[in-house]
């Protein structure tokens, strides 16, 4: 089931991030790779500590959404009456009519077109919202996503961030 995530899945989020692997190379802190994932690049972890509340605020700041600045669709399975997270996507509102994505998809559901539902959501998400075009940083060397988004017709650029590449759909 896709829906738009509640603040009650906070738990499931904290357990979902826990499980999320994150591509060699990419930093999920840095700002470059903090708004991208697999399937795409990566949302970043739940690193929450009493050292680290940063890591507690991101989770408040996913589940208790913005909905006029930005959108988290969730995939979610429920066995033997336990709710779990298997994929999340972002849709987020800039400046300007452009709109960027996150998508993150737990290893062992990948390639089982969870990722592409939820990819697609989140392009009618954006159409709605009137976005002129959708689109995120991936880190270069992360072939799968890169795949996967040139299979949904998403175009390729160089982008001026290091290490990273431009991925856009435009609606």
């Amino acid at each position: 089931q896709v829906r738009p995530i509640l603040p009650e899945d906070e738990n499931m989020m904290k357990g979902f991030y826990s499980q999320a692997s994150w591509p060699d190379g990419c930093n999920p802190a840095s700002p470059i790779c903090e708004e991208v994932p697999e399937d795409v690049c990566r949302l970043p972890p739940f690193r929450h500590s009493a050292d680290d509340p940063a890591g507690r605020s991101h989770l408040i700041k996913t589940c208790f959404a913005d909905y006029d600045r930005s959108i988290t669709l969730v995939a979610e399975q429920e066995v033997h009456g336990e709710r779990t997270i298997l994929a999340a996507g972002r849709c987020t509102k800039g400046h300007s009519d452009d709109l960027t994505f996150a998508l993150q998809v737990l290893p062992h559901y990948r390639k089982l077109g969870l990722g592409r539902i939820l990819l697609q959501d989140l392009i009618t998400v954006a159409r709605k919202e009137g976005g002129r075009c959708l689109k995120a940083s991936v880190h270069e060397t992360n072939e799968g996503a890169l795949t996967f988004l040139k299979k949904l017709n998403f175009v390729i650029r160089t982008s001026a961030e290091e290490g990273c590449v431009s991925a856009v759909f435009d609606l």
